[in-house]
């Protein structure tokens, strides 16, 4: 209750900065490099930019090992976001000028979407998800699998949780991790969630395409293969279908081994993973964006959280423009003493698109 009661505090104090902030501060905070106009000052000696508000969290770096993603990047756009604040910066354009800062409210014109995935049972995350959900006014929740710890049909609990958990205006769309079961996709969709199957499907204005995992964890007695299909048949399939059946806004899989070759064909502007427990920014790779949530409700692949936190869990609001696409995000982190924090508001990196060279069309 205490950090359920504390995110939306975060999320408040938020809105109120974002209404008493003058609009060429707030502009100066970002860096925005702007030309034209009266000079005006970044943030001065000693001031807190948008990098010591991270508060040494990895958000300008990859933020996880091991992710089988190549590329790298720091996760800003071209426009400099998230800079060291440069003095001189200029009245900023309504071009020039990032959606979030234009309008009301701290996102502006662009719309949130709520990322959560890795829960494995934490119930008492999911209480705070759903807090962080209403105080967003999300429209929009992506579940990124492993709700559960072996997909049985005593976890129902933990989904019914979920689902009494994420507000009745917002939109549920989920997709099965390894530790989760064909079961636990039917008590899903029971409980409201759209389960991604394979096959595009728009929600909330967004076309959205994803899976399944192909593999099924139980946690005593290891990882096999649910049927004939291995993660390498599932994202070749997945990359045909986003080509095929496009244009997307994004591909939502569990494992980021599913999401290489669908970014490497260029019809997928954007990769949104789990699995890993541990964050990777978001970063080029082919022709789009590779994204993977930290866990929301486990410490690290080792070890598992029924209850109290034991490390600080995360979740990430998604920004869309007019568009459909992802323009900005911003972490969410709930720490064990209940402590809730959001980071500076990030630029999400430009998708090169396809390849010409591409023998997908």
């Amino acid at each position: 209750d205490a950090a359920a009661a504390n995110v939306e505090q975060a999320f408040a104090d938020q809105a109120r900065a974002a209404r008493l902030r003058p609009r060429q501060t707030a502009v100066s905070e970002f860096g925005l490099p702007l030309t034209g106009g009266d000079a005006a000052t970044g943030p001065a000696a000693g001031e807190a930019t948008p990098e010591d508000a991270m508060d040494g969290e990895a958000m300008d770096g990859d933020g996880a090992a091991g992710d089988g993603i190549g590329g790298g990047g720091d996760g800003e756009g071209p426009d400099g976001i998230g800079g060291d604040g440069a003095t001189a910066l200029a009245t900023p354009t309504a071009s020039a000028t990032p959606a979030w800062l234009r309008g009301e409210g701290p996102y502006g014109e662009l719309r949130p979407a709520l990322f959560f995935s890795d829960l494995h049972c934490n119930v008492g995350m999911a209480q705070v998800m759903g807090a962080a959900a209403r105080a967003l006014g999300a429209e929009l929740v992506l579940d990124g699998g492993d709700t559960t710890m072996d997909g049985t049909a005593v976890e129902r609990y933990c989904v019914d949780q979920i689902a009494a958990a994420i507000p009745e205006e917002a939109a549920w769309v989920a997709v099965i991790g390894n530790h989760d079961s064909v079961q636990t996709a039917d008590q899903e969709a029971a409980a409201g969630a759209l389960v991604l199957d394979g096959k595009v499907e728009t929600v909330a204005g967004l076309r959205i395409l994803g899976d399944a995992d192909p593999t099924h964890t139980e946690v005593a007695l290891g990882t096999s293969q649910r049927d004939q299909e291995s993660l390498a048949d599932v994202a070749e399939r997945l990359a045909d279908t986003a080509c095929e059946d496009g244009p997307i806004d994004f591909l939502l899989v569990h494992q980021p081994a599913m999401a290489q070759v669908p970014l490497a064909s260029g019809c997928v502007p954007a990769a949104l993973t789990g699995h890993m427990h541990t964050r990777s920014n978001p970063k080029v790779v082919g022709g789009g964006v590779f994204y993977t949530q930290a866990s929301t409700g486990r410490d690290n692949a080792e070890t598992t959280n029924l209850g109290p936190l034991g490390s600080p869990a995360e979740m990430t609001i998604l920004l869309f423009d007019s568009d459909g696409r992802i323009a900005a995000w911003q972490l969410l982190t709930v720490n064990p003493d209940a402590s809730a924090k959001l980071s500076a508001i990030k630029a999400w990196p430009a998708a090169p698109g396809p390849d010409p060279a591409s023998e997908r069309k």
